[in-house]
């Protein structure tokens, strides 16, 4: 159920970090990586606020980000290092877009949330997929949503085979 392509997305900040301030600080390095999940969640939820205020209007939104910036669970599963927090990013944004009535891109923010997130988070994203189908350009969504999960997943095997192959050849 987890993937090693999912840790190199928070690789992409630890190795530079690991660069800047050396391989002896790996507290810093691992602070860096939380300050750019925190940075992610950030921009997620913004986006979600300015989708509400461009569809609902801006009592809305001001009401949505009240509850954003009171809700303790949030802040502190913004800056963990799980697949379940890679999820919820994800079902923000694809929310947002959503909202914002871009259907193939809210598609295929929930493949990535599933793929390499939380599996079970499907059950959050399903009815966003379905009425994304349903409402926008059938062809253009499904495709979207398709290309999106056979690229992840032809990277998660490549990633998952490399690894695994390390794995093994360690213990051996």
């Amino acid at each position: 159920l987890r993937s090693y392509l999912y840790l190199f997305i928070h690789g992409l900040v630890a190795g530079p970090a690991s660069s800047i301030f050396g391989s002896e600080h790996k507290v810093r390095v691992f602070y860096a990586v939380r300050i750019f999940l925190g940075l992610l969640s950030t921009i997620t939820e913004t986006v979600l606020v300015v989708a509400l205020s461009r569809r609902y209007g801006k009592r809305l939104a001001c009401y949505v980000l009240a509850m954003l910036c009171l809700t303790s669970g949030c802040f502190f599963a913004s800056t963990s290092f799980l697949p379940s927090s890679f999820s919820m990013y994800a079902v923000t944004l694809s929310s947002a877009l959503f909202l914002l009535e871009k259907y193939a891109c809210a598609v295929s923010v929930a493949a990535a949330g599933v793929i390499l997130g939380w599996p079970f988070s499907i059950l959050v994203f399903l009815p966003v997929t379905v009425y994304s189908l349903l409402r926008g350009h059938f062809k253009r969504v499904f495709l979207s949503g398709l290309l999106t999960s056979l690229c992840l997943l032809v990277s998660n095997a490549i990633t998952v085979s490399v690894f695994y192959d390390v794995k093994r050849s360690i213990f051996i």
